[in-house]
């Protein structure tokens, strides 16, 4: 696991933590959960390299089944296309 996906997974656990604490420990919903995006005009924004994509969405699965009632994926492919 490298430096830098570590840092992004530890990310996402600080930020659902602070979320968690801030809804009173009452189970959240996400709404866009975007974890990969093509999408013209936005090449600029934080990504995640497709080798690290699987142990992202891994990690994450944790997160999900302890803190939230679920989510709705925004999209995972050809955005822009």
């Amino acid at each position: 696991m490298g430096k830098k996906f570590l840092c992004r997974f530890l990310s996402s656990r600080t930020y659902f933590d602070r979320l968690f604490q801030s809804s009173q420990q009452k189970k959240i919903y996400i709404d866009q959960f975007l974890f990969t995006d093509n999408t013209p005009g936005f090449e600029h924004n934080a990504q995640l390299l497709e080798t690290e994509k699987a142990a992202y969405l891994d990690g994450m699965a944790e997160l999900f089944k302890a803190k939230t009632l679920g989510y709705g994926i925004w999209t995972y492919r050809d955005y822009g296309d």
